[in-house]
């Protein structure tokens, strides 16, 4: 089962109204966590999945008005 971290840059203070709105992009059987950070990154999601694409999951996120840039790593 291929797991990804995917690396969230966004506004500061954002963090709630970002979790609600990845929520309801995610499918609800994804195993998935929302874990705020601080540093370079804001927020970074641990997604177990194996049907996911990561591409398509970046695009949505990128529409979130809040979020400024998505980094997905993938580890196999």
């Amino acid at each position: 089962m291929p797991l990804f971290f995917v690396l969230i840059n966004s506004d500061l203070g954002g963090e709630k109204e970002i979790e609600k709105s990845i929520k309801k992009i995610i499918k609800k059987d994804i195993d998935f966590d929302f874990i705020n950070v601080y540093g370079v990154y804001d927020a970074v999601l641990r997604i177990r999945d194996t049907d996911l694409d990561p591409r398509a999951l970046q695009d949505k996120l990128k529409e979130i008005p809040k979020i400024h840039s998505v980094m997905i790593l993938t580890v196999c």
